[in-house]
């Protein structure tokens, strides 16, 4: 499986280098963003604009009376779209703090999460019954604090598809696979192979506010352990047509994910 996720990337590369123009548009597109939910969107920044997204999130997980609580701020995604048909993406995990409280003592850890660096590739407009489609390629980097940081250069691809239903609905999904890397137990590196999948329903309520409904997930491919699913909600108001305010919150449906979290963020869009 570890060959048929690179084959993909490699595959999806090669592609993206025989992509005809997009016809152009008669006016600037809505903004669109990548948050609050997990779901990636299929729509890139327009050529010559660039996309700030920041965000905090808050999570809290109780297991055998230990809890853990996890904060994570300022996590942010700039998006810059540099041609009709791709946008380059770099993001920050931001600062980490987790704290962990037995009942009888606690301890803290805290500092730097890793970035990434990508493209988005568009691929095709929605047309009919045929979903609006883009891939994303990204590569994290490892950047941040030893607890924290994966230490390697992990590779995932994601499809991302889109299509509007009735009235003021709209469905978006992705699948893809990541190979996150760890240490293991000896000190020695290992390379896991995980499938991402994950689907949004939303609404739009007039031009301003929009809200979503989502699951999403991963599962191991060596299935040695289970998978970890969640569904998730939320809200995006537009505050003017290039900036956006949002929050979402939500909880795992898996034993070992959160038993709750939430968020809220800040989206801009450059020039005006």
């Amino acid at each position: 499986m570890k060959r048929a996720v690179r084959a993909l990337l490699a595959t999806a590369a090669l592609g993206a280098a025989f992509l005809l123009p997009r016809p152009a548009a008669a006016e600037t597109p809505e903004m669109v963003t990548d948050r609050p939910d997990q779901t990636e969107s299929s729509s890139i920044v327009p050529i010559d604009r660039i996309q700030i997204e920041v965000g905090w999130t808050l999570s809290h997980d109780e297991i055998g009376g230990v809890e853990n609580e996890a904060r994570e701020a300022p996590g942010v995604l700039v998006r810059a779209g540099f041609s009709d048909r791709m946008e380059m993406r770099l993001g920050y995990d931001g600062y980490i703090a987790e704290e962990v409280d037995d009942g009888s003592s606690s301890a803290e850890e805290s500092g730097s999460g890793d970035g990434s660096v990508g493209l988005k590739i568009f691929l095709r407009e929605e047309e009919g019954r045929i979903p609006e489609t883009a891939v994303i390629l990204s590569l994290s980097l490892p950047i941040g604090a030893e607890e924290f940081s994966s230490h390697g250069v992990d590779p995932t691809v994601l499809l991302c598809q889109s299509l509007t239903l009735g009235g003021p609905f709209s469905l978006g999904w992705n699948l893809g696979g990541t190979l996150p890397s760890r240490e293991d137990a000896d000190g020695d590196r290992e390379t896991d192979s995980y499938l991402k999948y994950s689907v949004a329903l939303g609404a739009g309520l007039g031009d301003r506010v929009g809200l979503f409904a989502e699951f999403f997930g991963e599962a191991p491919v060596d299935a040695t352990t289970g998978a970890l699913n969640s569904v998730d909600g939320g809200i995006t108001f537009l505050l003017r047509h290039n900036v956006q305010i949002d929050c979402a919150g939500g909880a795992a449906l898996s034993e070992d994910g959160a038993d709750w979290f939430a968020g809220a963020g800040l989206s801009l869009r450059f020039p005006d």
